[in-house]
């Protein structure tokens, strides 16, 4: 009887603590959707067994001064320039803490604010293409952790590149711990329709067989898979994505284990304001912004796909941050 007393005391100490700690978790991220996270700490730990957690922003370029705020933003008492949003920006990153980091949008003067704010949190940019130019779709990631192999920029061609802002970068990765071995293209696709410009289809289309060419290259050279994502202004419907399907490259949410909402995860935030209403609502197919894996020798295991959608980015940029945990085997 004693020991059974003992046993029944353990049990609901165990129940209590754990909910104590479920609740200590809900109240962590009702904190970060409404607040933010200003202080950068980590907040959200990677699923269990993952090893690698990559996080894909499109961080909306503008020039961002003060004295150009926009008069839709001083009505509605906001504050969209660089200086503020960079904080917000840093937030998200440090709150997941992951290994990799692509950016899409990335202005001189977005990188002036955030990189110092990300260097702080230890971590380190692939490649800039000069002393006075930035690469607008950069690749960050996390020296304690990881180690950087091989990197290389690529802009769009011309026409279809406006201010050198369409591009792509690769990188290739190695852990620390382990020793395994990833690649990751990240890049920015050309954003008119066809109706607007015509030959835009078909650019796109050429941008990313350009990428999944010299993807292919790195993963011949080094057999480890590749992960490909970025804002690439069309979805899994678009004969232009079409070419990495048939190539065999799978969307992180179809084969994660676990997966959130996969609304569009694009809205309304530019110089007219802001809103949470998303520009189209579908299972996934809708998006704009794709997080790809090529894996064909069985390496790679997807945990968990995520679509961020806390209300505090809503303010940030007009893409909610994806981000995907992984096991590399």
């Amino acid at each position: 009887m004693k020991n059974f007393r003992i046993l029944t005391f353990a049990l609901l100490a165990l129940v209590s603590f754990a909910s104590h700690a479920q609740g200590r978790i809900e109240k962590l991220r009702a904190d970060y959707d409404s607040l933010g996270n200003a202080g950068c700490a980590y907040l959200f730990p990677k699923e269990k067994g993952a090893n690698l957690r990559i996080l894909d922003i499109n961080v909306w370029e503008w020039d961002g001064t003060r004295e150009k705020l926009p008069q839709a933003w001083v009505e509605m008492g906001e504050d969209c320039t660089n200086e503020v949003r960079s904080v917000g920006f840093a937030g998200v990153v440090t709150a997941h803490m992951p290994e990799i980091v692509c950016l899409q949008e990335y202005s001189p003067e977005m990188h002036a604010e955030l990189y110092p704010k990300l260097q702080k949190a230890g971590y380190e940019i692939t490649f800039l293409p000069g002393p006075d130019e930035v690469n607008f779709t950069p690749i960050l990631y996390k020296k304690s952790r990881i180690k950087l192999l091989e990197t290389a920029y690529f802009p769009h061609e011309l026409p279809y590149n406006n201010g050198r802002t369409k591009s792509f970068t690769t990188a290739v990765f190695q852990m620390k711990k382990g020793g395994k071995k990833f690649i990751v293209a990240n890049t920015h696709l050309w954003w008119k329709s066809e109706s607007v410009m015509a030959g835009s289809d078909n650019a796109r289309t050429q941008q990313v067989r350009n990428i999944i060419a010299e993807a292919e290259k790195l993963r011949v050279k080094y057999d480890c898979p590749v992960f490909f994502m970025g804002d690439l202004n069309c979805n899994l419907r678009s004969k232009t994505l079409a070419v990495a399907l048939e190539a065999g490259y799978k969307p992180a949410w179809e084969i994660a284990t676990v997966h959130g909402d996969l609304r569009c995860g694009h809205h309304k935030c530019d110089k007219g304001g802001f809103s949470r209403r998303q520009n189209k609502t579908d299972d996934g197919f809708g998006c704009i912004d794709h997080f790809f894996i090529y894996d064909p020798s069985g390496k790679v295991e997807v945990k968990t796909f995520v679509r961020d959608y806390a209300w505090f980015t809503v303010k940030l940029t007009d893409h909610y941050p994806n981000y995907a945990d992984i096991k590399l085997k």
